[in-house]
């Protein structure tokens, strides 16, 4: 049914969890089936040729849904 990356995914997780004190946070909400997405981001900033640039320096998530939301959400981390 899932491809394998698909079940690699679900089963292992990339970037799960909160971030404490965080830059940006939001949650978004699918209302045909109800998965809930919570999405943490941390900003850094660095110099790239003598000019300051913010980044993204942590992202983390939680899922609350099916298999394919949860692995999408780790591959897209």
């Amino acid at each position: 049914m899932y491809s394998k990356k698909v079940m690699k995914h679900f089963l292992h997780p990339k970037n799960i969890g909160e971030i404490k004190n965080p830059d940006g946070k939001s949650e978004i909400v699918n209302p045909v089936c109800g998965d809930k997405l919570w999405l943490f981001i941390k900003i850094g900033k660095k110099k790239v040729r003598g000019k300051e640039v913010e980044y993204i320096k942590e992202i983390k998530y939680k899922t609350l849904g099916c298999a394919a939301a949860i692995a999408t959400s780790s591959m897209l981390s």
